[in-house]
């Protein structure tokens, strides 16, 4: 068991890794109370560390089999017992917030599918990722953020697809260009579009109607997922709400373009999206 000077330490780490990697999201973070914020930043830099090895070096199943094994000592209980600072962290966030770990384990398994060559046949199989990957995060999340119960956890689930099919969205082109589409095989060829068509420099009129789907797709799993707030604390039922609004502002963005996101990459600048979360944290403050 870690000394609480090492938690600290731990804690401190995990931070640091955020404020490097995510300043938009830091600029949200700060504005939580000390015990969630120390335990959002625990589950970001360990989402942040799969996400390192997925991405990483070496070949496609040298990175597998690294997450195979995060993910043997998530369920066997030693994955705590490292003297990684970010293993240590979120360890105790676990225990201090009720974090479920098949929640952690799912966000393993998510990881790792990027792993191997990204193609989705239907939605119900890009819905399973996006589940994974970013559902599961969202109900570790509102377990930090403190709230329990069926109904939080399933709009969560709702905010989390909604947040990657637009982080999908946003990265269409990079992603075809790496070799990786992750919009469905099935709607590609209703509307009539190639996979090649996502790397082009600027959509045309099939991708936009593609794309145009999507964003509605994206929306309606925004709506799903209001109400979230009323299941959270008031100092922390902001924070879904902001992300809710920085996203959402990219989809309108999305709009706006004519639905090109491949000439128009849909990315807010980390000033923009601190003062509109600022903006939501002051609503907030006052509701």
């Amino acid at each position: 068991m870690p000394s609480p000077r090492e938690l600290i330490d731990a804690y401190a780490h995990c931070e640091r890794e955020t404020r490097r990697h995510a300043r938009s999201f830091w600029a949200a973070l700060r504005l939580l109370p000390p015990g969630p914020r120390h335990g959002m930043a625990a589950l970001y830099a360990f989402c942040r560390q799969a996400d390192d090895i997925a991405d990483g070096p070496g070949t496609a199943e040298a990175r597998a089999a690294q997450l195979a094994e995060v993910r043997r000592a998530l369920d066997q209980g030693r994955w705590g017992l490292s003297p990684d600072p970010v293993a240590r962290a979120l360890s105790d966030a676990v225990r201090r917030f009720g974090i479920r770990r098949q929640d952690l384990a799912a966000i393993v398994d998510g990881v790792a599918m990027d792993c191997r060559p990204v193609r989705y046949a239907t939605f119900a199989e890009l819905e399973g990722y996006c589940e994974r990957v970013a559902s599961a995060v969202g109900c570790a999340a509102v377990c930090v953020f403190g709230a329990s119960g069926e109904e939080a956890r399933a709009k969560a689930r709702a905010l989390g697809i909604a947040l990657q099919l637009t982080n999908i969205l946003r990265d269409l082109r990079e992603d075809a260009l790496a070799g990786r589409c992750y919009l469905p095989e099935e709607e590609l060829g209703r509307f009539g579009v190639s996979g090649a068509d996502l790397g082009r420099p600027a959509a045309g009129p099939a991708l936009k109607r593609l794309v145009s789907f999507q964003v509605d797709r994206a929306r309606r799993f925004f709506r799903e997922a209001e109400g979230l707030e009323a299941h959270l604390p008031r100092s922390t039922r902001f924070f879904p709400a902001a992300l809710a609004a920085v996203y959402g502002r990219m989809l309108s963005r999305i709009a706006a373009e004519g639905y090109d996101p491949l000439e128009s990459p849909p990315r807010l600048g980390r000033l923009e999206a601190a003062l509109l979360t600022l903006r939501v944290y002051a609503a907030h403050l006052v509701a």
